[in-house]
């Protein structure tokens, strides 16, 4: 082997060991960032089965029509049930004063 090709030969394994020490960390990036969405996802999933516990909560999935539904988040749910809790009662008494 000449010494150009040493040299060739040495640049060559040095970016294959960065390429392959940059791999290794996006491979860990990648699990860690998977690792967090996954207690998120299991945290939001907690709450809703939280909020499935408050009386005339609508669920999870609302039905909108006869061939849609739509996932409602967790703020719209809460937000539906305060307003239900807050004006709910004299909503249905103005409605039967109507």
């Amino acid at each position: 082997m000449t010494s150009n090709e040493k040299k060739n030969f040495n640049a060559l394994q040095k970016k294959c060991d960065e390429l392959e020490e940059s791999l290794k960390s996006m491979t860990d990036n990648k699990d860690q960032y998977y690792r967090q969405y996954q207690n998120c996802k299991n945290e939001i999933n907690s709450v809703h089965a939280a909020l499935d516990t408050l009386p005339g909560l609508p669920g999870k999935r609302h039905k909108v029509d006869e061939y849609n539904t739509v996932d409602l988040d967790i703020n719209a749910r809460l937000f539906s049930w305060i307003a239900n809790q807050a004006f709910g009662s004299k909503i249905k008494s103005e409605v039967k004063n109507d």
